[in-house]
């Protein structure tokens, strides 16, 4: 799941989910409960069965908890690191 800025400085964004096609939906807003409104929106109309999903330390996927625990939904967060935190990916 990402959160893409539509257009530098504007405040449009797209909220995307991929799984083997891309789905996602225009939201206006970085703002938690507006992603949150935008996520069930996109799932329901979409009718698409999610059981897990990764997220980024966004602080605006940091309230999907109110929706995941309502859809049964596992949430995953994936850390950035610089390449001198976990050396073996770096050695061939």
């Amino acid at each position: 799941m990402d959160l893409i800025n539509l257009k530098q400085g504007s405040k449009n964004y797209l909220l995307a989910i991929a799984k083997l096609v891309m789905v996602a939906i225009k939201v206006t807003s970085k703002h938690m409960s507006h992603i949150n409104e935008k996520l069930l929106e996109l799932i329901n109309k979409n009718e698409i069965k999610i059981k897990t999903i990764t997220k980024d330390n966004k602080p605006e996927f940091n309230g999907l908890i109110k929706v995941t625990k309502d859809l049964n939904i596992k949430v995953y967060r994936y850390n950035l690191y610089a390449s001198c935190e976990k050396e073996t990916n770096e050695k061939f």
